[in-house]
């Protein structure tokens, strides 16, 4: 979220309660301009010339429709119909333990920030709301074993947890023919940096750009929605695996390894050729094409010890020139 000048490059972060959010966007945004709310499970998804054409459902029959967003999380009911291919990260991170606890005392407990701590086999966050705090563990699970996993979060936070494990992987076509794909349907690589925000916000400013355009053209213009999305993964993926791959490898066996990947594919040269990269910008970050623009990785760089001396800051500094300028018209 940004303050209240919407044409500010500055913003304030907020941490916010998802279950609320949820029904303020229906009961305040989404009923009252029209959108009809059916809460039902789908039974069968209706395919005909590579295009879905209706879905069946439990309780409420046949639902047909123009176009369909799928918000089918990790499952893919109605995109992976359409025989889509999936791109597979290979990313360390790929299961996680959550639960919520309750405050012993908010004065004390309650931070303005986000808590992500490293850990022997992976890290822990820690969210603070007004109400409740929401804890994690991400780990690799090809380096702990489930019990293992188990035993340190419900050692580390008084909760009830609960098991959350996924693919790390992305859609080739997040559109194609008449389905969208927003939210996890899209693909996922892990909480860091709360990528996944970002990327369901940007599908839906893309969402409305898509629809739009075949409203006033006819034309369904898949290209550009899969182009953004899919350049917006690859740029979170690689910026997320270096914060692994280039820090102290003697901490476990675990942090070991991803220096090792980090040797083996020279992520020091890749965070200097993600920062040079000419769409690695911050109009490219404002399009929405990339989460992480040059600017963050000579953060990194400098934040990892990386010898940023030749490093040419003028390329970052008229990136940040022309975004401001973006900003004051």
């Amino acid at each position: 979220f940004h303050g209240n000048n919407i044409k500010s490059i500055h913003g304030v972060s907020h941490h916010i309660n998802a279950d609320e959010t949820t029904e303020y966007v229906k009961n305040n945004i989404g009923i009252p301009n029209g959108v009809i709310h059916i809460e039902d499970d789908v039974i069968d998804v209706g395919i005909k010339e590579e295009r879905v054409s209706y879905v069946d459902t439990k309780n409420h029959s046949r639902i047909e429709a123009d176009y369909f967003v799928d918000c089918t999380g990790f499952k893919r009911l109605l995109i992976s119909k359409l025989n889509v291919k999936i791109k597979d990260y290979n990313y360390p991170i790929n299961k996680a333990i959550v639960g919520r606890s309750l405050y012993q005392d908010p004065k004390t407990e309650m931070t303005n920030y986000t808590q992500s701590i490293a850990e022997d086999w992976g890290w822990t966050f820690r969210v603070t709301l007004n109400q409740r705090i929401g804890n994690g563990f991400c780990f690799s699970d090809s380096h702990v074993s489930d019990t293992q996993a188990w035993d340190f979060f419900t050692s580390k936070f008084k909760t009830e947890p609960r098991f959350i494990k996924w693919s790390t992987d992305r859609l080739e076509e997040p559109c194609k023919g008449n389905v969208i794909c927003v939210g996890l349907s899209n693909g996922f690589i892990e909480p860091l940096e709360a990528n996944n925000l970002f990327i369901i916000v940007n599908s839906i400013l893309s969402l409305g750009r898509f629809l739009k355009q075949i409203y006033t053209t006819g034309v369904e213009n898949h290209k550009r929605f899969n182009y953004k999305t899919t350049q917006s993964f690859d740029n979170i993926r690689d910026f997320l695996l270096v914060h692994y791959t280039l820090v102290d490898k003697n901490r476990s066996e675990f942090w070991k390894d991803m220096c090792d990947i980090g040797v083996r594919e020279n992520h020091e040269d890749l965070v200097y050729e993600k920062y040079k990269d000419k769409d690695s910008n911050m109009m490219a970050a404002i399009n929405g094409e990339v989460l992480f623009p040059e600017y963050l990785w000579l953060e990194l760089a400098i934040s990892w010890g990386l010898d940023v001396s030749k490093w040419d800051s003028r390329k970052s500094n008229y990136s940040l020139q022309k975004a401001f300028a973006y900003f004051n018209n």
